[in-house]
């Protein structure tokens, strides 16, 4: 008898195990599947089509035999032209993190322009907003575009998205929870954003509580929009 319950216990502590491993599993495969959708502003069927990420500037250099393929591409806005039944948006290239949002502008490579039909409202793809295209290669335009003074790329938007401009606002000092806090961190109620000490590093880290999370983009962006 004594087997049989040490068997039953056995066989039950398995289960428990096999169990255990499923469920880590499917969580698993969930988180895969949530990052495999949000990943990106651009849409799965477009980025299917889309080339591998390379260098802007080898992008450039054989832009002839890339004409005609699909690219995504992102940066700050430089200016914005209206045409007769076109918009074309010079935009400074920036490198892209794994949810194609642009930063950090000292990585530039370049310029190119987007060639959009139809109107986009220059109050609002405005200088220095971020803009993330997806479109085809068109070559070069010789002629000076708005803030691109010489032969510039040229993409056929497909897609435009358009970064919210208040997408790093609320700093700890932005924070009404933080400042007066006596029991905040420590240090007693010298809260001041270039308060030194042991978190000086991080006064520039946007509040917790109001943080977007995008995966592959670095809390500390010295080019926050204002």
């Amino acid at each position: 008898m004594r087997c049989s319950f040490s068997n039953v216990a056995a066989v039950r502590e398995d289960l428990m195990k096999m169990n255990l491993t499923m469920l880590k599993n499917i969580i698993l495969l969930l988180v895969v599947l949530l990052f495999s959708v949000s990943c990106s502003v651009i849409s799965r069927e477009i980025r299917n089509e889309a080339m591998a990420p390379m260098p802007f500037k080898t992008l450039i250099e054989n832009a002839g035999q890339y004409t005609g393929q699909t690219v995504i591409l992102g940066g700050f806005i430089l200016s914005t032209e209206n045409k007769a039944d076109e918009t074309l948006v010079s935009v400074l290239q920036t490198p892209l993190s794994s949810m194609d949002y642009p930063y950090d502008k000292d990585q530039s490579e370049g310029r190119f322009v987007v060639v959009h039909k139809g109107f986009l409202d220059p109050e609002v793809y405005r200088q220095n907003r971020r803009i993330t295209v997806a479109g085809t290669i068109a070559g070069f335009r010789t002629e000076q575009i708005g803030s691109c003074p010489y032969a510039c790329l040229t993409i056929e938007s497909r897609q435009v998205y358009l970064w919210p401009k208040n997408l790093h606002r609320n700093y700890y000092w932005d924070d009404p929870y933080w400042r007066h806090d006596p029991f905040y961190w420590y240090g007693g109620p010298y809260h001041d954003p270039y308060y030194g000490g042991y978190y000086r590093a991080y006064r520039y880290y946007p509040s917790l509580r109001y943080a977007p999370v995008y995966p592959g983009f670095h809390p500390y962006d010295p080019y926050w929009d204002e």
